[in-house]
Formats: structure tokens, C-alpha cells, sequence
């Protein structure tokens, strides 16, 4: 241990840093364990704590158990300034789940590290067990959430009689030290003075911004110039899977009968993408039970599929394959990147980043992509991250790549209603309903399918006591959880105390109900990466507010519109109903163009925009008590 880490005040990378990371050492290879080839991560990190919040965040551990994979060896220990060490004790290494995906649990095994001060080094290794000798791909981490001075890796390249394949590396974001061999096998690489991953409100995923690496093994004599390889690629993996989407009589027969009253192709596809999302249950979601999984025989092609109801995603892809080439239309497998991963580069030619599928169906002379496995996308969309991304249509002689579209902005919509009673004390009442659509919906089903009907109703109380923390919500009703087509809907009532403000004769409240409590979009005034909006989206408001009775309104202030070209617009628009309601109406339209990435020199701009819509939402409106009419003369 060196003296001066120990007596160290601030950080190496990043001076003002709540910890950091001395070094994090990583070895990779294969090891026979317990008889079996696996391939081992052993993982070695030492960490300074320079602040009570480094040592919260810090001092205790989770290490990930990916499936299939086992934890060992886990050591640590704290030391303090003045040399001396406390050990973690073996009992108290706890294994707890994470979470929950159909029969799949997420577990970590976690620990506290003792004695954990300001001042104090900590430090753990430990070693990741997998179940396979040869792994393909592997993923070399260079930054974390905390600074870190140092980062290696030893790998030991696989090899085996007969295997010609070559190891390969990629970076991101990042240039270590080139690939080096050393005396024991292993290849080595370094990268030192990593600042810390911060992430930042509407930003890039991770993989697209943050410091990593691919390992990656290609054959030897690959070929290596992009158009004569994706077109290898493709034709390879349409003969791989021709059999699974193999049409036969009783798979066209029944194409025939689902789209016998279709007036249209687009109309006959949609019909086979309904019927395989709602009569072909999939067997990776929380929708099927695990004795359904168990009771289920292994599907051997298109006709299992349609027999038994039930199948993997790929499966349901494969039988709405064969069921659109029954129909008389040319379908081919699609491999697709996601925006969630790294941008996908075709003179990278590696198939890493087409791990996505889709289908491919040709209507006239354009390739239309459905995903009939992706539960909770109406059909003719596919998930956020497959649109907007070059799809490789493969086939036997020609693959090409198209582009997916991006769904239209219309077509994923935040619509929120509130028909409210004020009564002269400030009090709020009224019904309140909430509807998601597109998008905004498939993310909300996705959770709702693994909650309770107690946790749903929760998620709706949460949302609703961000607008008004004292808001008591009943009447809870959740409309549409397992229809794609349809809005997810929540309806309430809600009864609000105090939500407007009485001052003598007036009474103050905000009429952007539904934009309380939000918070700002962007909070800080510089970021390190361009902001990114996924998709386009619409949000909608509509409240009503029917006065108290002897109040009338004072002149409203209406926000003014705010256009920002290309990114969207935003409009509110009041009025009164009969003297006695109010009405607010609120119309946001973001990145109606689709995909949009707004470089860091921009932000200011953006930034300002949006903080002027947040100050057009916070804007209060005034009622004010008329006046008592006079008495009348004494007789009349």
C-alpha cells in the first residue's frame, strides 16, 4: 500500500471526487472447473474514500450473478489512514434477488465492507464463474461512476486444436494501450486517468457515449470488405433460418382464412400481425405462467406454433413469416441493431450490433418491418430502439440494408383530462383521467405486466402526488393493460386540500395541473453530452376548473407560444365556459421531425426553451370575490 494513497486528502483524476479508484485489475480466460472448461473473470479493485458521501455510496457492494454464472472467492477489507486493516468477514456475503423476469431471477451477492471512514482505502476481488469455454464477444469496462487512475485487463486469447479464429478489439470512446502479449499467454492493455461516467437527463444510451471496448473473434480469412460481407452475412443466416419459417398447406390454408375479408395487403398483413400478438401467447413474458413453460413441447417449425398457442419470440416471428409467404407476400427475417447498444457502423463487419429481429414484408415495391412478438407495439410500429436503424434484410443472393421508419409523432401521445371543482376555501375535487399511447405505453404495460394490481394503483398514486403531494386518489380504474391498440388508461378521483392559495378576496392556483411538480427537463446549465429524443411525442392537457360561487376570474395571463422549428412547439389556450369554468388547454409537441440529437453547442438554446415553457406552466392564475350587491332601500 502506498503512503501517500493512504494520507491522501483529494482525488488523483478529479479533485473534487467523493472517491476513487486506484486501480481495477481484470484477468480473463479459461479455467477447468470442477471438470468443466469455463471461462473466469477475476476482478480486483482498490478504491479511495475521501468524503461521507464516497463512503455511503461506496462501502457497500453488489456484484451482478449473470445467468448461468457463479461468484467466488470474494475477499475485502478497509484500510485505514493509519495502516490498519479490518477484514470483511465471510459471513457477512450475502446472495439477494434483484429482480424478477418471467422464471429468471437477477441476483447480486452483496457486502458491506467494516469500518468504512472518510480517509479509508477499501478494497475486493473476486471471481466470475461462467458456464461456456468459448465466449465470442467480451466486454472490457474502462469507465465507472467514480474516477479511476488505472484500468487493466489480461485476457488469454482462446485457442484450441483446429480453431482459427483471431481476437480482435474495438473501442469506444476510449484508446488504451494497444493489445500486448506477456510471458504467461496473456495479452494485456491499459488505460490510465478515466474521469467518472456522470449521466445526464435525455441523453445517448451509456454504450453510445461511455469509454469501453469489444473483444471479438472472427475467422481468420474473413472477408473484410463490408459490401461482400453483409452480403455473405445475409445469405448465411436467411439459409440458417429458412426451415424455422418453412411454409406448409396448413399454414397458408390458414393465411387464407385470416385475411379472406381483407380489402387491401397492408390490411391482410396487419391482420396476420393481430392474430399472431393475440391468439400466440409469448412464452418469455410475465403472460405465461411456469407450468404453461413447462407443459409446453419444444416447437419444431411454424406449424408447432399455431398448434399450441404458445412460443418464444423468435417463434412467433417465424410463424408470422410463414403465414405472410402463405398469404402470397415476400417476408424475410430481418436482423436489426438498437439504439439502446453502441451505433451501429457497417465497415465494422462483425454481425455484434444485428442482434435485433424483425420481419420484413414486401407491400408493392417498399419493405414494410413487424415485430408481431413485441406484445405491447400496435402493429405497424416496432420498439423505439429498432426504429430509425438500418435493417438488414437478409435473402439468398441479395441482402440489402433499410432503413426502419420512425413511428409518426402522432402516434405516441401523453393525453391528460382533470374536470375539477374549486371550492372558496382552495380546495380541489374532481375526476382525472390519463392515457398513453404508442411508446409511452409499450414501457408502461411492459412494468405493469410484473405488478400487482396493488403496485399498479400505487404507480397512479405516485403520479398523481407529484402534481400534489396531499392529493387523496380513489376510484382507481386501469383500462386497456393487455391491448396493444389501445390507450393504456388510468382513471381517478382525486380531492386535492389547499391546491389553491387564498389571500383576502382572492384565490392564486396554477392551472397546469398536470406540470406541478415536474421536475425541469434540463437543471443545469452546461452538460458533456448532445441531448437525444428517442422518439417524437405528443403531450396534451385539458382542465376544467368550475369556480366557487360568488368568485369570478381576474384577467388571465395566457403564455405565449414557444416554436423551436424542427424540435417541436408548445401552445396553451384558455377560456370560460358560462362564466363559471375555466378551462386550460395545453399542447406540447416534441421532435415531431423523429430521432433528434442535439450537439452540446445547441444546449443553451434548448435549454432556454425549455425552461420557458416550465415558467409558462408555473404561471398562477387570480380569482377574486365579487362584490356583494347592495341592499335594497328600505320599502323597495
Amino acid at each position: 500500500m502506498d503512503p501517500a494513497d493512504l494520507s491522501r486528502k483529494v482525488g488523483v483524476v478529479e479533485k473534487d471526487a467523493d472517491a476513487e479508484g486506484i486501480f481495477w485489475e481484470v484477468r480473463i480466460g479459461d479455467e477447468v472447473v470442477n471438470r468443466e472448461p469455463r471461462t473466469v473473470r477475476s476482478q480486483y479493485i482498490r478504491i479511495k474514500i475521501f468524503t461521507s458521501r464516497g463512503r455511503d455510496r461506496h462501502s457497500t457492494v453488489a456484484i451482478p450473478i449473470l445467468p448461468r454464472h457463479h461468484i467466488t472467492s470474494v475477499e475485502g477489507r478497509t484500510i485505514h489512514p493509519d495502516g490498519s486493516i479490518l477484514e470483511l468477514a465471510r459471513d457477512a456475503i450475502f446472495e439477494r434477488a434483484l429482480n424478477k423476469t418471467g422464471d429468471l431471477r437477477i441476483k447480486s451477492l452483496t457486502f458491506t465492507l467494516p469500518g468504512v471512514e472518510p480517509g479509508s482505502i477499501i478494497e475486493y476481488r473476486w471471481r466470475d464463474e461462467g458456464d461456456k469455454q468459448f465466449e465470442r464477444y467480451q466486454r472490457l469496462e474502462f469507465q465507472t461512476a467514480i474516477p479511476l487512475r488505472m484500468v487493466q485487463y489480461w485476457i488469454k486469447p482462446y485457442s484450441a486444436p483446429g480453431f482459427n479464429w483471431v481476437m480482435n478489439a474495438m473501442y469506444y470512446h476510449c484508446q488504451p494501450t494497444p493489445l500486448q502479449k506477456d510471458i504467461n499467454g496473456y495479452v494485456t492493455t491499459t488505460l490510465n486517468g478515466i474521469p467518472a461516467f456522470k449521466e445526464e437527463p435525455w441523453m445517448q444510451p451509456v454504450e453510445q457515449v461511455r469509454a469501453w471496448a469489444l473483444l471479438y473473434y472472427k475467422p481468420a480469412l474473413a472477408d473484410e470488405d463490408p459490401h461482400k460481407f453483409w452480403l455473405n452475412h445475409g445469405k448465411e443466416t436467411y439459409n440458417r433460418y429458412k426451415p424455422s419459417v418453412k411454409m406448409s398447406r396448413t399454414i397458408q390454408e390458414k393465411a387464407a382464412h385470416l385475411t379472406a375479408s381483407a380489402a387491401t395487403g397492408e390490411d391482410k398483413v396487419l391482420r396476420l400481425v393481430d392474430f399472431c400478438k393475440t391468439a400466440i401467447k409469448n412464452s418469455q413474458t410475465e403472460a405465461v405462467s411456469a407450468e404453461e413453460r413447462q407443459e409446453k413441447e419444444r416447437n419444431k417449425g411454424p406449424e408447432d406454433t399455431l398448434r399450441q398457442g404458445i412460443g418464444t419470440a423468435d417463434e412467433i416471428r417465424f410463424l408470422f413469416a410463414a403465414l405472410a409467404a402463405g398469404a402470397g407476400f415476400e417476408a424475410r427475417l430481418a436482423e436489426l441493431p438498437s439504439r439502446q447498444n453502441v451505433l451501429f457502423d457497417r465497415t465494422f463487419t462483425d454481425p455484434y450490433s444485428l442482434r435485433g429481429r424483425a420481419v420484413a414484408v414486401k407491400i408493392g415495391d417498399s419493405w414494410r418491418f413487424y415485430d408481431p412478438s413485441a406484445t405491447f407495439v400496435p402493429r405497424g410500429m416496432l420498439p423505439w430502439f429498432y426504429e430509425g436503424v438500418d435493417a438488414l434484410i437478409t435473402d439468398p443472393q441479395d441482402s440489402v440494408f433499410v432503413t426502419t421508419p420512425v413511428s409518426k409523432v402522432e402516434q405516441t401521445v401523453v393525453r391528460r383530462e382533470g374536470a375539477f371543482r374549486l371550492s372558496e376555501d382552495g380546495a380541489l375535487e374532481g375526476d382525472v383521467t390519463i392515457e398513453y399511447s404508442g411508446h409511452e405505453a409499450e414501457a408502461r404495460k411492459e412494468i405493469a405486466e410484473k405488478q400487482s394490481d396493488a403496485q399498479r394503483e400505487e404507480t397512479l398514486k405516485n403520479i398523481l402526488k407529484r402534481h400534489a403531494s396531499a392529493a387523496e386518489i380513489s376510484n382507481i380504474k386501469i383500462e386497456n393493460l393487455n391491448d396493444p391498440e389501445k390507450p393504456l388508461t388510468y382513471r381517478c378521483h382525486i380531492q386535492v386540500p389547499g391546491y389553491a392559495q387564498r389571500t383576502g378576496k382572492r384565490l392564486l392556483f396554477a392551472p397546469a395541473f398536470f406540470q406541478q411538480g415536474v421536475p425541469p427537463f434540463f437543471p443545469v446549465k452546461e452538460r458533456k453530452y448532445p441531448v437525444y429524443f428517442r422518439y417524437p411525442w405528443v403531450d396534451e392537457a385539458k382542465v376544467s376548473f368550475e369556480l366557487p360561487a360568488g368568485f369570478q376570474l381576474e384577467e388571465p395571463r395566457v403564455p405565449v407560444p414557444i416554436h423551436m422549428g424542427k424540435l417541436g412547439q408548445y401552445e396553451v389556450h384558455a377560456r370560460i365556459v358560462n362564466k363559471t369554468r375555466f378551462v386550460f388547454e395545453r399542447h406540447f409537441v416534441c421532435a415531431d421531425n423523429g430521432i433528434v440529437l442535439v450537439p452540446v453547442t445547441a444546449y443553451s438554446a434548448l435549454k432556454d426553451a425549455f425552461d420557458a415553457i416550465a415558467q409558462g406552466d408555473e404561471q398562477s392564475i387570480s380569482l377574486i370575490q365579487a362584490p356583494a350587491a347592495p341592499a335594497a332601500a328600505p320599502g323597495g
